[in-house]
């Protein structure tokens, strides 16, 4: 943001690579800002435990949406990079109204009075050895550096800097300024020779595995210090998997019982009468169940008077009990 009305000089929004560049931007300045927003909002309402909430970006798959934020914005740098390298010259054919430098400068130079018989090619002189690998080496120990920041695991930080290295190798392949300018202006460009590109992986393979060793290093580390923690919060996981999976399992051993002394009128036969009194009949009869041997029961009538004078003393008695457990 501090560079912008200086970089603007020399490009313009129209361009793919400024235009690629200020998405990535305002992705990553909206993620974070709402990332936060979020992290207060939620520490404020639950306290410490807001990690353990349902469907909490920064619970469970923390480590995902950090890292594929982090791949995406420096791949992004990447491959815009490739396409810029360098600001100024882009003001010099802005200014001149063209997109190729050979178009200002005549090739081959003089080498000049010291050396009359000699000349430059214009490959020769515009040579991205150099800023190729310091373009390489900086993305991937600044990948290394913020994936190591964020306290990620072993497995992402390994991810997001192969790719990066891998984006870093392709847009190498390609000529970039100031040897050629196509590629910032949507064009195919030269490739680089083979044995030039073959040199800038090698050095890009050396700067990985340094960086790779030092992460290695670094989330052995952390893991030795937090492995107790870890430990633990594992241990609680799997104590609250256990508990609820036995809680499951006790429900449906309770509701099994309390069906098994559910009784249908379909199953019971009443035979004889026995006896008759003011609040109903009681009668010899059978219990007879699938897969179940036959029981003489004996089955008590209500009449319908009693048996709703019978549902409001249950109800009476249960709202009694309810208020003198309310008062206590």
């Amino acid at each position: 943001m501090i560079a912008t009305p200086k970089y603007m000089d020399y490009h313009s929004l129209s361009d793919w690579p400024v235009y690629i560049r200020f998405v990535g931007f305002l992705y990553t300045t909206a993620f974070t800002v709402l990332s936060l927003i979020l992290v207060a909002y939620l520490r404020c309402k639950y306290g410490s435990t807001f990690r353990e909430i349902a469907r909490n970006p920064f619970g469970r798959y923390w480590e995902f949406v950090i890292a594929s934020t982090t791949a995406f914005f420096m791949s992004v740098m990447c491959i815009t990079m490739g396409a810029i390298m360098e600001s100024k010259i882009f003001w010099a054919l802005e200014h001149c109204n063209t997109t190729d430098l050979k178009n200002i400068i005549s090739f081959p130079v003089s080498c000049g009075a010291s050396a009359p018989n000699n000349e430059l090619q214009y490959d020769e002189l515009f040579t991205n050895w150099e800023l190729k690998t310091a373009h390489g080496a900086s993305f991937i120990l600044s990948t290394a550096i913020f994936v190591s920041i964020q306290q990620l695991d072993w497995a992402y930080c390994f991810s997001v800097v192969i790719l990066i290295y891998i984006i870093l190798c392709a847009v190498h392949l390609l000529k970039a300024p100031k040897q050629d300018f196509r590629f910032y202006y949507g064009y195919m460009p030269d490739l680089e020779p083979m044995d030039t590109w073959l040199g800038i992986v090698s050095f890009h393979t050396t700067v990985c595995a340094f960086a790779l060793t030092m992460l290695y290093q670094f989330t052995s580390l952390r893991r030795r210090q937090y492995a107790s923690l870890i430990a633990i919060d594992k241990v609680r996981r799997l104590e609250k998997q256990y508990a609820l999976r036995k809680i499951g399992k006790q429900k449906e051993k309770i509701g099994e019982l309390t069906e098994s002394w559910r009784v249908s009128a379909d199953e019971i036969t009443c035979d004889a009468l026995i006896a008759t009194g003011g609040s109903g009949e009681v009668w010899r009869g059978r219990l007879h169940r699938q897969n179940e041997e036959e029981h003489v029961v004996a089955v008590r009538r209500f009449s319908f008077s009693l048996s709703l004078l019978y549902i409001w003393h249950l109800f009476t008695q249960s709202h009694h009990i309810i208020h003198r457990s309310r008062s206590v």
